[in-house]
């Protein structure tokens, strides 16, 4: 949300933010801005994700424009799932605006989650992976951005702004 109201800020007309899940790719096709971002899982973007970025390949989207954001971990063995959306970017055609970015997010200790989820009770294996499954999820969940990581991309969608009023100036003027 921080990049489309960042993009807003530039009067650049219509910003729409919406899930990945509930987009035709079709209908990127109407934007001159295609921003996609999504959580680092595993070193990558989600499987969720990825499954999105295989319908792209479906999609012209030439004479577009792409930038490629997610969320990690702070760390440097996280991994980036920005780097395969930017790549499915520009095998649709996009032409990148800015390089890609992260936005650090932090999780609350295991301990806290085991806690509450009953960690420390006698359990059978399966049961066991069910609740490791669950407090991964939950882990997920609840991730929250680090400070000062909303204005960063805020100020990352009057960038991006910026630099697409400046391509349409330059457009305009051949």
């Amino acid at each position: 949300m921080a990049v489309a109201d960042g993009l807003k800020q530039n009067q650049i007309g219509e910003v729409a933010c919406c899930r990945t899940t509930e987009i035709e790719v079709d209908k990127l096709k109407n934007y001159d801005l295609i921003a996609i971002g999504g959580p680092t899982e595993i070193h990558r973007a989600s499987a969720s994700m990825r499954e999105f970025l295989s319908k792209l390949k479906h999609v012209d989207l030439n004479g577009r424009y792409g930038f490629a954001f997610d969320t990690k971990l702070n760390s440097r063995w996280a991994g980036d799932a920005s780097g395969a959306i930017e790549h499915a970017l520009r095998a649709a055609g996009t032409a990148i605006l800015m390089p890609p970015s992260s936005a650090f997010v932090t999780r609350p200790p295991k301990e806290e989650l085991q806690q509450s989820t009953g960690a420390n009770t006698i359990e059978t294996k399966e049961e066991r992976g069910v609740r490791k499954s669950r407090e991964k999820e939950i882990r997920r969940s609840s991730a929250v951005l680090e400070e000062g990581m909303e204005s960063k991309f805020g100020e990352i969608g009057l960038e991006l702004g910026r630099a697409l009023l400046q391509t349409a100036t330059i457009s305009k003027s051949r």
